[in-house]
């Protein structure tokens, strides 16, 4: 060492923190917001108003806003199937609501049955609870009823779909050039195996199938080293590999997409939800957003949230299924080899009955002794058997309790694979194409 080093403790460590909202609205204001793809289908999961209000904050954002080609390709291509699978989530809930009703209208009734409430003390007890569960019900079909879109309307005429024309249109990246296409394939690759954010949990999980998420990262630093604009990326994303999560907190964008983003492009980088850009869309545009809509972007985010979890808990999940499956089975043969003894000791315990009786008759030719073993024996026996059958009633219990934990462990692993977030399988020749 030739001299004494003054070098800044902070600069280069942005990455690590959780920045301020001034730093948060400045990205606003003054920089460049890019869309996810998963904002632009969140637009299928709100009501007519809440989509209102969020369209009046894009809109004021038109001129900054930019979209990379993969987010329009993914969304075009699973639009539909989107609402869909949205429409029947709010339809499943909704059943399960009404069926919780009905069950708690027979309840309440079988409960006056057993109280011995009848004629009018029976209705004075069940007409206000009736009229409060007329009134939940009610308010579920219309809830069901009001959302104004459906998958066989949007096939012909989507308003979403218009509204984003109109917002987006010149706003979206060309893609990766056909020229670049096998060079942006082998950096994908590399990046996946060496686990380099983001774009390797989805690779990890689907193959080539899973290179979109790195596709929309190439084409942002791209985007930021021409236009030189602070990048703010809107996205319920918060996979490990987007997000830095520390003690279940979320800190904020990892700390190597802001540093690369500095290295590439030299501009700032950071990454906030749909959810988040409203609220400061609140403070820092001075647009209007109801508490309700925020409430429904942070559904959104709720709802991606969980299916991450299930995500990254499927190696557990998997786990746990065959462990209590394995404990199912294992249960299930105690209790059948437990039952064959029982079974053959019954039969021992018959024989010895039969000559009992013989003996108590007069009738045997066995000696009073022998007899007098035969009864000891029998009373061992059976003695034996009502212990084992207690312990057969407990194996019968393990095996239901263990049933139940099977079939709870089953539906996670369906759900899982149910609701994972759906990506498109378009090449990378077709997206550049785009």
């Amino acid at each position: 060492m030739t001299g004494i080093h003054q070098g800044s403790f902070t600069k280069g460590y942005e990455g690590n923190w959780s920045r301020s909202t001034e730093f948060v609205d400045r990205l606003l204001t003054k920089g460049s917001v890019v869309l996810d793809t998963n904002v632009l289908l969140g637009l299928y999961r709100m009501d007519n108003e809440a989509r209102g209000e969020f369209f009046s904050v894009l809109d004021a954002l038109r001129s900054r806003i930019w979209v990379p080609r993969q987010v329009a390709t993914e969304f075009h291509a699973n639009r539909i199937s989107a609402l869909d699978v949205y429409l029947k989530s709010r339809k499943e809930k909704g059943d399960a609501v009404k069926s919780s009703i009905d069950d708690l209208r027979k309840s309440l009734r079988s409960f006056a049955n057993i109280r011995s409430l009848i004629g009018e003390r029976k209705e004075a007890y069940l007409r206000p609870l009736e009229e409060f569960l007329d009134a939940l019900s009610s308010d579920t079909d219309a809830s069901l009823a009001s959302f104004d879109l459906t998958v066989q309307a949007l096939v012909g005429d989507d308003p979403v779909l218009v509204r984003l024309s109109k917002l987006l249109d010149g706003r979206v990246g060309d893609g990766i050039p056909q020229e670049r296409r096998e060079e942006e394939l082998k950096e994908a690759k590399r990046r996946g195996v060496e686990r380099i954010p983001p774009g390797y949990k989805d690779m990890e999980d689907k193959g080539e199938g899973g290179y979109g998420d790195y596709f929309i990262w190439s084409e942002t630093l791209e985007y930021a080293t021409v236009s030189k604009n602070p990048i703010l990326f809107v996205s319920n994303d918060t996979k490990e590999d987007w997000m830095n999560r520390q003690c279940g907190l979320t800190i904020g964008p990892r700390p190597e997409l802001v540093a690369e983003m500095r290295r590439v492009a030299n501009v700032d980088y950071h990454q906030i939800s749909s959810a988040a850009l409203l609220v400061r869309a609140n403070e820092a545009l001075k647009i209007n957003v109801s508490q309700r809509t925020i409430d429904q972007a942070e559904g959104q985010q709720n709802s991606d949230q969980r299916r991450l979890n299930r995500r990254v808990m499927r190696p557990q999940l998997h786990d746990h299924y065959k462990s209590v499956e394995a404990s199912w089975n294992e249960a299930q043969r105690s209790m059948y080899q437990l039952r064959e003894v029982v079974v053959d000791r019954a039969r021992r315990i018959d024989d010895l009955d039969a000559e009992l009786r013989h003996g108590a008759k007069g009738s045997s030719e066995l000696s009073a002794t022998t007899l007098a073993e035969k009864a000891r024996e029998h009373a061992v026996l059976t003695q034996q058997n009502i212990e084992d059958l207690k312990r057969e009633l407990e194996f019968q219990k393990l095996v239901a309790h263990l049933q139940d934990e099977l079939d709870s462990a089953r539906t996670e692993l369906v759900a899982f694979e149910s609701e994972m977030r759906p990506k498109s399988n378009i090449s990378l020749g077709e997206t550049a194409a785009g």
